[in-house]
């Protein structure tokens, strides 16, 4: 009998020790970060300047697209996840097509000696009769295969040079764990730049 009350006593003691002890914390989970950059054009590089898992900033030149990253993070990582992209003026502001005006008519390149479709022209590209300056216009319109349609009069003697240019794209994207938590865009001939900094952690 006094047996069986020692072992009722140590068993109630046993039950109480165990409930009355701290839960056991989870693990902790890392987090996968992914840094992604595409782009209309796969044909230019970029310059990238990201953060890593140690809050550092990494800086990459001249990087091939379409480019990822994925990165480990844990508790310790503070801060913001920031990508910085940047196609140069000389990586896109490249022209396709290129010739010389040859009439005379209000909002619209005409060039009797070209077929703009099979150049592969399309509604939105950019024309500069100078590359060097900022004056453009925007093909509204393929009009007949010798005349584009523009949105202003950019060949107002017709006999001005032309360079025709496609309108480029760059995107970037910030996942956390495989869901999307940031992105941006840049549109444009010239220069491609996107900036995206996002918080992360405490």
């Amino acid at each position: 009998m006094k047996q069986l009350i020692l072992f009722s006593t140590l068993l109630i003691l046993l039950s109480t020790l165990i409930a009355c002890s701290p839960p056991t914390a989870p693990a902790v989970e890392n987090v996968i970060l992914e840094y992604s950059v595409e782009a209309s054009d796969s044909t230019f590089v970029v310059d990238i300047s990201y953060r890593n898992e140690l809050n550092e900033i990494v800086k990459l030149a001249d990087q091939s697209l379409p480019w990822s990253l994925l990165l480990t993070i844990g508790d310790s990582f503070s801060g913001s996840a920031y990508i910085n992209v940047t196609a140069p003026e000389s990586e896109v502001f490249k022209y396709f097509a290129s010739g010389n005006a040859d009439l005379d008519v209000t909002n619209k390149l005409v060039d009797s000696g070209v077929n703009f479709s099979s150049s592969g022209v399309i509604v939105g590209d950019k024309i500069f009769s100078d590359p060097s300056s900022a004056s453009s216009a925007t093909v509204k319109e393929i009009e007949t295969a010798d005349t584009l349609k523009l949105d202003n009069d950019l060949f107002d003697l017709g006999s001005e040079p032309y360079y025709i240019y496609h309108e480029k794209s760059l995107s970037v994207d910030i996942k956390l764990n495989g869901e999307t938590v940031d992105s941006g865009l840049s549109e444009g001939v010239r220069i491609l730049t996107v900036l995206v900094n996002t918080p992360i952690g405490s």
